[in-house]
């Protein structure tokens, strides 16, 4: 898979747990658009060594692993009541997990996803350069896949 094709899967499976909005480009408004899940490509890597948090793959011998490390934007509406926003992206974030463990695939999207993940929320509210105002939860997971040898 490219880089692309991981980032836009991660938002559909983020989509398809949660509710919330994903787009392939950027939507016309954020406000519009919330609640709504953008995801971030923090790091991608090639390497022949195992990675810690896919236990199971990359441990064998000459085998190649291409390891991304994703950034999961979710964003709520906090207009009228900040309690609710924060309680919504709670929800979010403890439904992701648990979908994540019980299928590391994401339902097909990806080879591999780490049930190891981070989640800040911090800071609590966003701006964005168009206004909008945001309740915000950032989860971060580590995907991989294996490559092969030969190009």
């Amino acid at each position: 898979m490219t880089t692309k094709d991981i980032a836009l899967q991660l938002e559909a499976w983020v989509a398809d747990v949660t509710g919330f909005s994903s787009y392939p480009d950027e939507p016309r408004s954020i406000q519009k658009a919330l609640p709504l899940v953008i995801s971030e490509v923090l790091a991608q890597r090639v390497t022949m060594d195992p990675e810690p948090k896919l236990p199971g793959i990359g441990n064998y011998q000459q085998q190649i692993l291409k390891v991304w490390e994703m950034q999961l934007m979710l964003m709520v509406d906090p207009t009228g009541n900040t309690w609710n926003a924060s309680q919504a992206l709670y929800d979010a974030i403890d439904a992701l997990e648990t979908s994540v463990k019980k299928d590391p695939t994401l339902s097909g999207r990806v080879y591999i996803a780490s049930p190891l993940t981070d989640t800040s929320y911090d800071p609590p509210e966003v701006e964005h350069a168009d206004g909008t105002v945001a309740r915000q939860a950032t989860f971060l997971i580590t995907v991989g896949e294996p490559q092969p040898l030969e190009v």
